[in-house]
């Protein structure tokens, strides 16, 4: 995996240092009408494991840091990473037990943007 960093060479003995800085991660936008929840659908009451996949476009490559919240007994879970250069996706593991039937609605930001409204169906 290719670091996006900037690393000072040094003498003796003669390597690479690590990381001396990171880049912020940014991206120029999110494409939300393509996200999507895998299953699609969870039980109230049931256990459910999942994801989140949401992509995104001009990735700088930067840093991103880890996130977790619980929505409806549900608990998202980002882990700390690089944004790929150009595009690709931001995945959200989803672990729980839905409390509640209907819709659960989630608000995603990250890289300097945003994904309002996304909504895993949850049966009865």
């Amino acid at each position: 995996m290719s670091e996006h960093c900037v690393k000072a060479y040094q003498d003796d003995p003669p390597k690479w240092s690590g990381c001396l800085d990171s880049v912020s991660g940014i991206v120029s936008g999110f494409t939300c009408s393509s996200a999507s929840f895998s299953p699609a659908t969870a039980t109230q009451g049931a256990a459910y494991t999942g994801t989140l996949t949401i992509p995104y476009t001009g990735g700088n490559g930067g840093t991103y840091t880890a996130q977790s919240f619980t929505q409806n007994g549900l608990t998202f879970t980002l882990t700390a990473g690089n944004f790929s250069i150009g595009t690709g996706n931001l995945v959200y593991n989803i672990n729980g037990i839905p409390t509640a039937s209907g819709t659960t609605s989630v608000n995603i930001m990250a890289g300097g943007q945003s994904c309002n409204g996304l909504t895993l169906n949850v049966n009865p």
